[in-house]
């Protein structure tokens, strides 16, 4: 009697759980996916300071975010016809330090103002690196805007291939990766200065030629890119030798050989995965890449319709999110471990960073910053 009910019970339980799966596998496709709350605060004005006389707007065009909660940023200021570098405190969004103002006409500061010009920021926001399409680099100390080093150009026309050089200081700040792009177009190797007595130490070479800015991995010992030929490829910076390559799906290079500075892979904080952003046919492919012993495992791929120049992964300090530009004024957010879309948002401007584990602030036009708290 007791082997009856139990066989029982085991076939009434069988049939629950086929039915329960059975709703579950109907019900998948049409529920909703896991979402991530927002939160919009209001925007506040940001403003930069020319001695104690005089506040004039200021809206960066460019921004990182640097250590112990500052934000860098980088702009015009129209009224007086130079380049300014300001850091805000990302809690208070109150002014830390300015630096003096770049004259467009400045020997050491001059680039033709085109898409070829690129700046590059060190992770403690005491140094710049100010690229240009002829194939010149200054690297300045903030923030008083002190030359530090200068890697001379060539005299050759600029041609349309131009692109200036790339740059990416490494995390403890004593190297620097310099490209040697230049008026024949894209580069094929990275130069890898000290930031002391700004000696050459090594060079890596790339054959396929350089399409993404290099990231260097946490701890400052490799550096990861995609190349021109479709490859993302990760390089021992202590040795020059490449280590590991794979070759990216769905590649199309297009028009994104052009871009000057194009989006670098993201490392997750452990160094253990890397976040790629490739281009292909319509749109940009999200790829998560994980390394073990040297071989680069593929993981979940994510398409995002917006060009490959505007999606750049950002991955949220505590590693938690991952945030795209899915349109210059729209972005995604992702859970990192699996790139499971948990939310769309609109933004009120198109430069948009992470200033906390979980929080982001996006500039907009009108010279101002809304903060956003994620999750």
């Amino acid at each position: 009697m007791i082997n009856r009910v139990s066989a029982l019970y085991t076939t009434f339980g069988a049939i629950f759980l086929l039915l329960l799966a059975a709703c579950g596998g109907a019900n998948a496709g049409s529920m909703p996916q896991q979402s991530i709350h927002i939160q919009q605060f209001s925007a506040q004005p940001i403003t930069f300071y020319e001695g104690d006389e005089e506040i004039e707007p200021f809206t960066p065009f460019m921004a990182q975010r640097g250590p112990q909660g500052r934000v860098l940023t980088f702009g015009f200021a129209a009224n007086e016809g130079a380049y300014y570098i300001t850091t805000y405190d990302a809690g208070t969004w109150q002014e830390r330090g300015i630096s003096n103002g770049f004259q467009p006409t400045d020997p050491q500061w001059e680039c033709d103002q085109t898409p070829e010009t690129s700046t590059f920021f060190s992770a403690d926001a005491t140094r710049v690196v100010r690229a240009c399409a002829d194939g010149s680099a200054t690297v300045f100390a903030l923030p008083d805007a002190v030359p530090l080093y200068h890697h001379a150009g060539t005299t050759s026309d600029v041609a349309l291939a131009a692109r200036a050089p790339i740059a990416a200081f490494a995390p403890d700040g004593h190297t620097l990766a310099l490209s040697d792009d230049g008026p024949s177009g894209a580069g094929q190797k990275f130069t890898l200065p000290d930031t002391a007595a700004w000696q050459a130490r090594r060079t890596l070479t790339i054959p396929g030629g350089i399409l993404s800015r290099p990231a260097w991995s946490p701890d400052g010992t490799r550096l990861a890119l995609v190349t021109l030929d479709g490859t993302l490829g990760i390089w021992n910076a202590a040795t020059g030798a490449e280590v590991a390559h794979v070759a990216l799906p769905q590649f199309a290079i297009g028009n994104a050989a052009s871009d000057p500075d194009g989006p670098a892979p993201q490392w997750s904080v452990d160094g253990r995965t890397l976040y790629v952003t490739s281009p292909i046919p319509g749109g940009t492919l999200l790829s998560e890449w994980t390394m073990p012993h040297n071989v680069l495992s593929p993981g979940p791929t994510v398409t995002i319709a917006a060009p490959p120049d505007l999606v750049e992964p950002q991955l949220s300090p505590d590693g938690t999110y991952l945030f795209v530009h899915a349109a210059p004024t729209r972005g995604e957010i992702f859970t990192a471990h699996d790139l499971h879309q948990g939310a769309a948002l609109a933004l009120p401007g198109a430069l948009t960073i992470w200033t906390g584990a979980h929080d982001l602030a996006s500039f907009t036009l009108e010279a101002s910053v809304v903060p956003l708290r994620i999750g």
